[in-house]
């Protein structure tokens, strides 16, 4: 009684001091926090807090009912999530009562809160990062007063993927603002204020080249050159040790000006000039217009990038029988060939990245129809996006004639795009244009931009054929601009992999995209293959339901387009995650014909050859796997375990080297990333690395106890390390799995060089008999 009688003393002071058009201040940076008047409002357990974070975050602060039900009891009925998010309401409604009962509003189908009334961090942060001033960046700076919700208790998949999700968005939206004024600051002479963002901007992004150039310009401008040259060579370690590259051009070109003294600048750029003509006159070329960064010499970012006269695994492939015919040292034949460089983002928003992303792609894929030219495989010229490289780098690395690069700039409703075509021999400019349109019309724009480019194209080809072109591009996927940016959003998220936080936010947008676009095709197929993919990682009691749902979603792909090639591996990677192997690789191949530069097809056709214990094939399937993605640490870490069966040692411990490089970078980026982790730790007892493969698979069943992968591959890790006993332990908790995935398994252990030895044990060979079962009882 004494308690009640505080609690309603309370609300009582409450009502009096707070008055009718007081501001309740929502604070999301740190721990959550909501205030009125000098007065703190306390929610009642974590799902009220998880829910007043998610409606604050919204931009419109409006909320659909079922979407916001979905996000906090994922895994409740759709009836008792509805009750759950009454009750939630009602109890936030109490809350907050006594600061007027128009703070939080609601109707039918969606809660929001009253604009008028709320006041939060996050809205005001972005706001005055986006007016990108140095005055309203240090006001940014004081609003950010730690992570975004930090210490926000676990409250389910979806809702903890939003949140990293969030997290990600909200760093990327600060640094670039910093990186923004950074610049403002340099040039206006503040170089102290410059040094000072450029230092923060670095604690946050080590490998921030922009902010590491400004940092050296200033240091060498103050007479400082060895602390400017210590950063560049502390930069260009970690970018080697990290992810096996090098510095940008720009920062090349900077550490040799502020290296070179300057009464020396001009002599060995005239000397550096002399050289390259001598070179160009004993190899009989004629002489060429040298670029700045071929003179610095920088690395190409792919550790094992070919050598400027070597064709690259990933450039257009012509036809076999003609390529046959031509007589050693014919010249190559006169097709053109294209490269398109991801465009530049010049947007205002974050969420412009995926927009940018997917027109870049899509322009690839129309730009493939175009009779008589070859277009570099977008996947690995997509990989690219973090390396400015310029166009004559480019166009060798590819082994293409002609390079596409451009910009896309994206404010409210109007939409403009940049493009310039370059010739890949001597880097010169042929074609230029500028399309502005409504955003409403970008995929007109996508068909008139190929076009224009194919024309240009065509003029050459004709020239040299004596023939007109003719182009043919794909109708676009959707009509919805909506539909389309949840489309690219949910692929970027699955391109993180095996991660179930990122597939299950990854389902989310697919899912919404259908939703905007009941007949979007290509979403299907996508939606197909993330589902087949947990499915694969995570099955549980309802396994039959996700293989049904992955085939579900594949079928309606190809009833809407039979010639996708995406909607034929969906439907392979369904048979697959359900057992049907035979099924599954008539599906593949399929999918390969279709389109040979499509990496699941490969990648799951390989896994497919090995489980039939193919490892000749399986190997050549994932050496294309692994070029179509240059990320993927997967596709070359079985690569790797192929050439050790097939005795191949020198190749295996190479291709297990640039693995590792590949996991590394992913672990940085997402250290929650508990598939790569358990992966990864196989991976270093590969390499001898015992103390940190010990030390990264007990992290990944740390993060992901219930995933029958993290236990298989920390099964093979404790057999490297010689603990046999810890091996049997983790392989019988990844067995504990329904029978289509024991099989899998099964199946996969029988031809596992890392797991032979245990071959005998009673408890293995009992695990193995599970390979026996027949189709019919998975």
């Amino acid at each position: 009684m004494e308690t009640l009688d505080r609690r309603q003393r309370t609300t009582e002071r409450r009502r009096q001091t707070a008055s009718d058009d007081a501001i309740i201040d929502i604070l999301l940076f740190g721990p959550l926090q909501i205030r009125c008047d000098g007065n703190a409002i306390r929610l009642a357990g974590v799902k009220d807090s998880a829910f007043v974070a998610a409606l604050a975050t919204t931009p419109t602060l409006r909320l659909p009912r079922d979407r916001l039900a979905g996000l906090l009891w994922e895994n409740s009925s759709e009836r008792h999530a509805r009750d759950s998010l009454k009750q939630s309401l009602l109890r936030l409604r109490r809350r907050l009562a006594p600061f007027g009962a128009d703070v939080l509003c609601s109707d039918r189908t969606a809660i929001w809160f009253n604009r008028s009334r709320v006041r939060v961090d996050v809205t005001e942060l972005q706001e005055l990062l986006a007016d990108a001033t140095l005055k309203s960046v240090d006001k940014a700076m004081s609003l950010r007063r730690g992570v975004f919700l930090e210490g926000q208790a676990p409250v389910g998949q979806d809702y903890d993927g939003w949140l990293h999700a969030e997290r990600t968005r909200l760093d990327r939206l600060y640094v670039d603002a910093l990186l923004g004024v950074m610049k403002q600051a340099e040039q206006t002479g503040r170089s102290e204020r410059a040094l000072e963002l450029a230092q923060r901007i670095l604690s946050a992004d080590k490998e921030n080249e922009r902010a590491a150039r400004c940092m050296m310009r200033v240091l060498s401008q103050n007479g400082d050159r060895r602390a400017a040259l210590m950063l560049y060579e502390s930069l260009r370690q970690r970018l080697s040790d990290d992810f096996a590259i090098s510095p940008q051009p720009a920062t090349v070109d900077l550490y040799n000006a502020i290296r070179t003294p300057p009464g020396r600048k001009q002599e060995a750029q005239e000397q550096k000039a002399l050289n390259q003509a001598s070179q160009d006159q004993l190899r009989g070329a004629p002489p060429a217009k040298t670029t700045t960064s071929e003179l610095t010499g920088a690395v190409l970012p792919s550790p094992n990038a070919p050598s400027p006269n070597a064709p690259s695994p990933d450039a257009p492939s012509r036809n076999a029988a003609s390529a046959a015919a031509e007589p050693p040292g014919a010249p190559p034949s006169p097709d053109i060939s294209i490269a398109v460089l991801p465009f530049d983002n010049l947007g205002p928003e974050l969420v412009d990245d995926f927009f940018t992303d997917g027109l870049t792609e899509d322009i690839i894929t129309e730009l493939s129809g175009a009779f008589g030219i070859s277009v570099a495989s977008r996947n690995t010229t997509l990989a690219m996006k973090e390396h400015a490289i310029d166009a004559v780098q480019a166009a060798r690395h590819f082994s293409v004639s002609h390079v596409l690069e451009g910009s896309v700039r994206r404010e409210h409703a109007h939409l403009r795009v940049t493009v310039r075509l370059i010739d890949g021999q001597n880097g010169h400019q042929i074609w230029a244009q500028r399309y502005d349109r409504g955003a409403q019309a970008v995929f007109a724009l996508q068909d008139e931009l190929s076009r224009d480019v194919a024309e240009v194209l065509k003029v050459k080809l004709s020239a040299v054929r004596g023939e007109a072109g003719n182009f043919g591009g794909r109708a676009p996927g959707t009509q919805s601009l909506e539909a389309y940016e949840a489309f690219h959003k949910g692929r970027a998220f699955y391109l993180r992999g095996m991660n179930s936080v990122s597939l299950r936010v990854s389902r989310m947008l697919l899912a919404r995209a259908i939703e905007l676009d009941p007949d979007y095709a290509l979403a299907y197929a996508q939606l197909a293959i993330c589902e087949s993919y947990l499915a694969m990682s995570l099955v549980n009691t309802n396994a039959d339901s996700c293989f049904e749902t992955c085939m579900a979603h594949s079928l309606r792909a190809l009833e809407l387009d039979p010639f996708l090639a995406e909607a034929h591996a969906g439907k392979g990677l369904a048979h697959y995650a359900a057992g049907a192997y035979d099924a599954a690789g008539v599906a593949l191949e399929a999918a390969i014909r279709l389109d040979d530069s499509l990496f699941e097809a490969h990648f799951f056709q390989a896994r497919n050859k090995h489980l039939l214990g193919q490892r000749e094939e399986a190997a050549k399937l994932f050496e294309r796997a692994a070029a179509l993605r240059p990320n993927d640490f997967r596709a070359i870490g079985l690569l790797a375990e192929e050439y050790a069966a097939l005795g191949c040692a020198e190749k295996a411990r190479s291709a297990f080297e640039s693995c590792l490089i590949r996991l590394k970078a992913e672990v940085e980026n997402h250290p929650d990333n508990a598939g790569a982790l358990a992966f990864g730790s196989a991976v270093l007892a590969h390499l001898g690395h015992a103390g940190q493969a010990e030390d990264w698979a007990n992290w990944a069943l740390a993060i992901g106890p219930d995933d029958c992968l993290i236990h298989y591959n920390s099964a093979r890790t404790w057999m490297l390390l010689a603990r046999p006993d810890d091996a049997l332990e983790a392989l019988e908790s990844a067995f504990a799995m329904p029978n289509v995935v024991r099989r899998r398994l099964a199946m996969w252990m029988a031809f596992d060089t890392d797991l032979k030895p245990l071959t005998g044990d009673p408890g293995f060979d009992a695990l193995l008999a599970y390979r026996r079962l027949p189709e019919t009882e998975v």
